[in-house]
């Protein structure tokens, strides 16, 4: 659907038809009029728009109806040139000025129409704001009229350029609204299919897919959607998509299978090719061999295509069925071609798959040098995806609070609206000669909605101030795991195979000593990253000596000072969660001091007791200058502050002649 999005997008400056609706303009209009308009239709539709410019110019109009209409002609041209001019703002302004205030049907309608226009003229002039201002300004003008399809073109026009701008709340709330007006003034069209779409693609990428089914369930449902079979097919495979998401395979398979009949007779190549692909992945766990003839169907279309990306997705999926069945020569064949079909694309997640797949099938063949180079390049490329994720995964959460916030607002006007039907109601019933205690009511209800706003903020921040913390948690969590994971599969893995090589070398008595010491050092780096990940002292003897022996590796790789003071006079024990995010905590500052600050010197002091925990870093360095604009810039400060945020801490760090001081204090409850 975001296709679709595009699409509409485009076909507004190449579509501006000037429909007037029997129901929304019911006055008579006067034949000057309409024979200029059937005229200038004319030539906009044949694409004339240097005569049809030339025809306002030259042409007189007689009444104030027609020379607005000259305006939005000529404008509506300029703009189908895409040649935006200044002219096209003053001319489309003063026609406004002069409408706003009539209440005839026809100026009402064409001072919409111009004010649609002037939202087109700032979206091309890439004026967001005043462009999607003018668009509400226009729908709100045609619900006047009860030009109800223009006003739904508007609010999903706006609901369209939201979505392509990421801000999906806003989005939703301007689909919802097109939406309403359908449900209130039911039409046949293929739009109001593809605004539940929209919907359902939009809850569905906030990971809300109980309200997407419930919209992709509403077009599935409809029988007028069989008229209009691209889009049935679209929600054939959204529902796909979603029952795949929650493991009910059959039902999967059920929609995909009705998408690939719908897709084949439209001739649609490009979408057979992903149900394909989708059907293939289902069929996985029942039978490889038909995943991988229906991998090779998919495969075979996006090769004629050029599909660069689906290819090296394809690809990979065959290549790791080879793999998983003991075919190690094909899987590594696949997994080739499959690289080079994803480099063209530069798909991130594919190139990190194909990567980890390569460098284990190397292991494998016992090639370690292939399987270290590929792990390298699986290590880098994950790094970036899991930031994207990351990311990805805060930003859905924000959008996700901001749908809840304007449910809420909604809520909320709306029962303040009864509030006021009711207080009204009762106020007819009273004695209107009352003034007095009228004003008194008022007042009182303002400060009564005061308070209530307040309170309504109090818990807005409050919430806010949840996810934050949820997040911070989540953040934290997932890079311990992933820590921890890391280092079982270093030392488990790579430890042993580098292990087996080293002996492997010794037992044979190869006099490569080179080959030795590459194989000595990668063996003592692969031993530092896995004690880095997860030390085996923090497990085994707790903090002090786990700190301990972290602040004797530093001293010993780069020659730097490191006094450790810690105090556990009132030896109180801490549990497993808190030593493991002290731990982490002091290493990144450590890291920083020594490779961002260059110091040679650090002071480390640490305490704690029943009422908290202390921990105060000094060290002599300066921050490294940037050499030129292009060199990296590193923010580390990100990850600290969101794991003192999960332990409930307070950080504060400072800058001065002699060096750095960082001060990190954690409360007990």
């Amino acid at each position: 659907m975001q296709n679709r999005s595009r699409l509409l997008l485009s076909v507004v400056f190449l579509a501006f038809s000037l429909i007037i609706s029997s129901s929304g303009v019911a006055q008579t209009v006067s034949k000057e009029y309409l024979q200029h308009k059937e005229h200038l239709d004319s030539l906009i539709e044949l694409n004339r728009y240097g005569p049809a410019i030339e025809y306002t110019l030259t042409k007189t109009a007689i009444q104030n109806d027609s020379k607005h209409l000259f305006v939005l002609q000529r404008n509506r041209a300029y703009l189908k040139q895409r040649k935006p001019i200044a002219d096209v703002e003053e001319e489309c302004l003063e026609s406004h000025i002069a409408l706003r205030h009539s209440t005839d049907s026809l100026s009402i309608y064409l001072d919409a129409r111009i004010l649609e226009l002037l939202g087109h003229y700032y979206y091309q002039t890439s004026n967001l704001f005043n462009g999607l201002s003018y668009l509400d300004s226009a729908s709100q003008k045609y619900d006047l009229i009860q030009a109800y399809d223009r006003s739904i073109y508007n609010l999903n026009m706006i609901g369209s350029i939201y979505n392509i701008n990421g801000e999906k709340a806003k989005s939703i709330q301007y689909y919802r609204r097109a939406l309403r007006i359908f449900e209130s003034h039911p039409a046949d069209s293929s739009l109001y299919f593809e605004l539940l779409i929209d919907l359902g693609n939009l809850h569905s990428n906030l990971q809300q897919n109980e309200k997407a089914e419930e919209y992709y369930n509403n077009v599935y449902e409809n029988p007028l959607i069989r008229k209009y079979p691209e889009i049935q097919a679209d929600v054939f495979v959204n529902l796909g998509n979603i029952s795949q998401t929650d493991n009910r395979v059959q039902k999967a398979f059920f929609y995909y299978r009705k998408a690939l009949e719908t897709y084949t007779t439209l001739r649609d190549s490009v979408n057979q090719a992903v149900v394909l692909h989708n059907l293939a992945a289902l069929s996985e766990d029942s039978s490889s061999t038909e995943a991988i003839k229906l991998y090779q169907r998919s495969l075979a279309i996006k090769q004629e295509i050029s599909d660069y990306s689906g290819m090296g997705n394809s690809m990979f999926s065959i290549a790791l069925i080879h793999y998983s069945e003991g075919r190690i020569v094909a899987a590594e064949q696949m997994a080739n071609a499959a690289l080079e079909a994803s480099k063209k694309s530069q798909t991130l997640e594919n190139l990190s798959n194909i990567y980890k797949l390569l460098s284990i099938i190397s292991a494998e063949r016992s090639d370690w040098q292939e399987a270290y180079k590929y792990n390298l390049l699986y290590q880098d490329m994950s790094d970036s995806l899991l930031l994207i994720s990351q990311q990805t995964a805060i930003n859905r959460l924000e959008q996700i609070y901001d749908l809840e916030e304007q449910q809420r607002v909604i809520d909320n006007l709306n029962e303040a609206e009864k509030e006021n039907q009711a207080m009204l109601q009762k106020s007819k019933v009273i004695n209107y000669a009352l003034t007095g205690a009228t004003i008194l009511l008022i007042i009182v209800l303002i400060l009564l909605m005061s308070n209530f706003q307040q309170i309504q903020r109090t818990k807005g921040a409050l919430y806010k101030k949840t996810l934050e913390s949820t997040a911070a948690e989540a953040l934290v969590n997932g890079q311990e795991q992933e820590r921890q994971r890391l280092a079982h599969q270093l030392h488990d893995k790579v430890g042993n195979h580098i292990t087996v090589l080293k002996n492997h070398l010794v037992a044979h008595q190869a006099g490569d000593e080179e080959l030795m010491r590459i194989v000595q050092d990668m063996s003592a780096e692969v031993r530092n990253i896995s004690q880095d990940l997860m030390p085996p002292v923090l497990e085994r003897f707790g903090l002090a000596d786990a700190l301990e022996e972290l602040c004797t590796r530093y001293r010993d790789q780069l020659k730097a000072t490191i006094d450790l003071n810690i105090d556990q006079a009132e030896n109180v024990p801490l549990n497993n969660d808190d030593q493991i995010n002290l731990y982490r905590l002091i290493q990144e500052l450590i890291q920083v001091s020594l490779f961002q600050y260059q110091a040679n010197y650090l002071l480390i002091e640490m305490k704690w007791n029943t009422k908290g925990i202390w921990v105060h870093i000094e060290d002599n360095g300066v921050r490294k200058p940037r050499v030129n604009d292009e060199e990296l810039v590193l923010q580390p400060w990100k990850s600290i502050e969101h794991r003192v945020q999960f332990l409930k801490g307070e950080f504060k760090r400072s800058s001065h002649n002699q060096g750095n001081e960082y001060s990190v204090h954690i409360p007990k409850e």
